[in-house]
């Protein structure tokens, strides 16, 4: 029973943004920042001390960051038009990360499965028909898509589930429902 508790928190915190990271692995994130910088033998001065000068040193890591998204641009892979929408929109690391995503999302199949007054339903799954098979429910009345892999819920960018089944559909810029600000 204890090796499935893994997969019971991710099914209750699906529906919840947490940009990739469940919360045990944020706060072994900031063990390791602090462990870094700070020990137990540390006095309450030199704490303060060693504390500012990792958020010091955690500032201009990030200033660097930000200078590199705002003077170096992503490598454009496949010249989609929807990779060059996103390429000024995303830093470059979720840039990357959709690019890998749209890459991927070529090597899946969409297949109407079911439909009803309110949606269409299809079922998404790699060419390789041992693969696992997702589904992806079109509301015709919102005009809004719900996936089963939640990618976009909890990083905050469209899964190759979702950018599969607008490549069928031939929509070449990703609607502004799915990009995640």
């Amino acid at each position: 029973m204890y090796k499935l508790h893994g997969t019971w928190i991710p099914a209750y915190v699906k529906q919840y943004f947490s940009a990739g990271m469940s919360s045990s692995q944020r706060a072994e994130s900031v063990h390791a920042f602090f462990k870094r910088y700070c020990s137990k033998s540390n006095s309450l001065m030199d704490f303060v001390t060693r504390f500012n000068r990792a958020l010091a040193h955690l500032r201009h890591e990030e200033l660097v960051a930000d200078h590199g998204d705002l003077n170096e641009k992503p490598n454009i892979k496949l010249g989609m038009p929807m990779e060059n929408q996103m390429v000024g929109m995303y830093t470059k690391k979720y840039f990357y990360k959709f690019q890998k995503e749209l890459l991927e999302s070529n090597s899946y199949m969409v297949n109407v499965t079911g439909e009803d007054d309110n949606c269409w339903i299809y079922k998404i799954q790699k060419f390789d028909a041992n693969s696992r098979v997702r589904t992806l429910v079109h509301d015709k009345i919102s005009n809004l898509l719900k996936w089963s892999c939640r990618l976009f819920d909890f990083e905050g960018i469209s899964c190759k589930h979702m950018l599969a089944f607008f490549r069928v559909k031939q929509i070449m810029q990703l609607p502004k429902e799915y990009i995640m600000r």
